[in-house]
């Protein structure tokens, strides 16, 4: 009788959810190393498992939701049991990051957290990216005039921000020099993310404790920054010349190498003609009067220098921009006597 009365009350204490909690907050903490809480159940299903509102213990207003998946499918593949569902790191964007960015940068995003909530008690949390890229008034905008003013904030938000391991700030990069794009690309293009710790060093739990300086924050963003100017430059020249168009000028590619002052740059062109000989000046000079228009295009970014990559390795050719290039394309015969072979040291 007493083994009857054990059995029919472990059977009914393990449907009742407690040992599923329990199993689910200590998986929890040894991933995160954070003791949790439940502080809400939204849903029970017929073994009297329930999809469990969780918080860390020293912070239970930021919730989240938790839940163990038991025979469910995987789209595609096979079934999966006892699989853990939890938003704990994407939560503490939600919570935590619209305070910290307002705090350091004076910019609210105050209603990421009343759309998150109401995606958990749906039982569908959004994830963090995709609600700021809805939301483009949410990132930090960073312009050359106030780039150390906003690295200096950026270095005391990750400080601040790394009791709750955020390490991450999206920024959006605003220049009044570039075209006036109406691509539907034109935003996504001056978006990225800046990065507050250093990748490669890693504690138990995934994320990183060594904060980079603002000298390395500063560099990091000058390469964002960059990368963000070369692809205006290439869509540009994309817009003033077909690929069949640039094979029939001899362009096999165009790069462009931008000053950390981001306001000077130089182009170098991979020029693809078979037939071309150092003496044949002529297709340079063709290949430079088209480059001109992507120039004039690009004002009032300021050209240094133009260098060709001659084919089968014939070396390289220069030619130094001057202060009458930005307003008419040069003369042949003044190209021709700028245009100087590259040393090998350059």
């Amino acid at each position: 009788m007493v083994l009857i009365v054990v059995i029919i009350y472990l059977y009914f204490f393990t449907k009742s959810g407690y040992v599923y909690e329990r199993k689910i907050l200590g998986e929890m903490e040894d991933l995160h190393g954070v003791e949790f809480i439940v502080t809400d159940r939204l849903d029970r299903n017929e073994d009297g498992y329930r999809m469990l509102v969780v918080a860390p213990k020293d912070d239970p207003t930021t919730t989240f939701i938790a839940e163990r998946n038991n025979g469910a499918h995987a789209e595609g593949g096979l079934p999966f049991w006892g699989q853990l569902g939890e938003e704990y790191r994407t939560t503490r964007y939600f919570y935590h990051y619209p305070e910290l960015v307002e705090k350091h940068f004076g910019i609210g995003p105050q209603d990421l957290i009343s759309l998150y909530w109401g995606a958990v008690k749906a039982g569908e949390p959004y994830s963090f990216d995709e609600s700021l890229r809805e939301k483009p008034n949410q990132y930090v905008p960073v312009t050359i005039t106030n780039m150390d003013e906003t690295i200096r904030k950026a270095k005391a938000f990750f400080e601040d921000g790394q009791q709750h391991k955020i390490h991450k700030l999206h920024m959006i990069y605003q220049d009044e020099r570039l075209p006036k794009d109406q691509s539907p690309h034109s935003f996504v293009d001056r978006v990225f993310t800046l990065e507050g710790v250093k990748k490669d060093q890693y504690d138990p739990f995934g994320f990183s404790t060594d904060l980079l300086s603002e000298k390395e924050l500063k560099e990091q963003t000058l390469k964002q920054i960059k990368n963000l100017l070369y692809r205006n430059f290439d869509y540009q020249f994309d817009k003033l010349y077909t690929s069949l168009e640039r094979k029939e000028v001899g362009i096999w590619s165009l790069h462009t190498r931008i000053d950390d002052q981001l306001t000077h740059y130089s182009l170098e062109l991979v020029i693809d003609d078979e037939k071309y000989t150092s003496q044949e000046k002529d297709v340079l000079y063709r290949i430079y009067s088209k480059v001109w228009h992507l120039m004039e295009t690009m004002k009032p970014f300021h050209p240094t220098e133009v260098v060709f990559k001659l084919p089968d390795d014939a070396g390289r050719m220069v030619y130094t921009i001057q202060d009458q290039d930005n307003e008419r394309l040069v003369d042949k015969k003044i190209f021709f006597a700028l245009l100087q072979p590259q040393k090998s040291s350059e």
